[in-house]
């Protein structure tokens, strides 16, 4: 499969492009740029073919990366799926909703793949969740983070949590309550969201700035058992009720890296598009969604 590259504008980004690049391997066809002067060095280094026009580019490929913002690249990202070119994008934080929706319309119209970057749903912590889930009812995720996060860090923050739940409990999203811990205006030290599902089950998600150490904690409830996991740590652990005892069982984890998994999956997927349910609104709009209107009420 051939995959172009946009959003990757300076040589000071050869790190970013590096992981892109390691991942894609031979799939990375070739990467486009308006600032060719800056990435020459970058495609000749890494051999990757540089294009003159994002047209060009794909006119070539299957599919397109779009790293870092879309926002300055919103345009390319739309020809690309009139193109019928799969897409696949890192950063999204900075688009509204409407220009989201719009970017699933054209790939549902193109009958093409979208799929937006959440790769802790790769991790190997969360795949083994998802064997051990029948009937989630509550589930808990606190986050601690050692530094002050800026407002994009934490719509990721959010939205990754809301991916984590939302995949666990399968129900639409009916209420939502937010309680936001104001360092001033602009910075918060501790933010904590209530989420409420039509089928009554609940979620809480805790978001501590003034941590000494980064951790990322999730419990999972279910009837007779519950599972906690440390993503940091890489741990996951089940506790079930068995004949009036609890039983703690620690789950072994295999390492893959997530990152690499999630293309691996975005490569499949539109190489079998055909048997895939393409919607003009699939359910990672209902995430999205949550996800910015938490936010709005953090800031706005």
């Amino acid at each position: 499969m051939k995959i172009g590259l946009i959003g990757i504008n300076s040589v000071q980004e050869e790190k970013h492009f590096a992981t892109i690049q390691q991942v894609l391997k031979n799939n990375l066809f070739g990467i486009f740029s308006p600032h060719t002067e800056e990435v020459h060095a970058l495609s000749k280094k890494y051999n990757i073919s540089l294009y003159p026009s994002a047209t060009a580019l794909c006119q070539d490929v299957d599919a397109v990366y779009f790293a870092n913002p879309l926002k300055p690249n919103i345009n390319f990202a739309i020809n690309a799926l009139k193109n019928s070119c799969h897409v696949f994008i890192e950063n999204f934080s900075d688009l509204s909703l409407d220009e989201i929706k719009q970017l699933y319309k054209l790939s549902f119209e193109a009958r093409v793949l979208l799929q937006i970057k959440q790769t802790i749903l790769f991790t190997p912590e969360f795949k083994l969740i998802k064997k051990e889930l029948t009937n989630p009812k509550f589930v808990e995720i606190d986050y601690f983070f050692s530094k002050i996060l800026r407002q994009q860090d934490y719509f990721y923050q959010i939205f990754n949590a809301i991916g984590i739940i939302t995949s666990s409990i399968n129900s639409g999203i009916k209420k939502v309550n937010i309680t936001p811990v104001r360092i001033d205006e602009n910075i918060l030290s501790f933010a904590f969201v209530y989420i409420e599902f039509d089928n009554g089950s609940i979620a809480k998600i805790k978001i501590n700035n003034l941590s000494q150490d980064d951790e990322k904690l999730v419990k999972v409830y279910q009837v007779n058992d519950f599972i906690e996991v440390d993503f940091k740590k890489h741990f996951v652990c089940k506790h079930s009720l068995v004949k009036g005892h609890t039983e703690r069982r620690e789950l072994g984890i295999f390492y893959s890296d997530p990152f690499e998994s999630e293309i691996k999956s975005f490569i499949h997927q539109s190489k079998n598009i055909k048997s895939l349910n393409i919607s003009e609104s699939p359910e990672v709009l209902q995430d999205i969604q949550a996800a910015q209107a938490i936010i709005n009420k953090f800031y706005f």
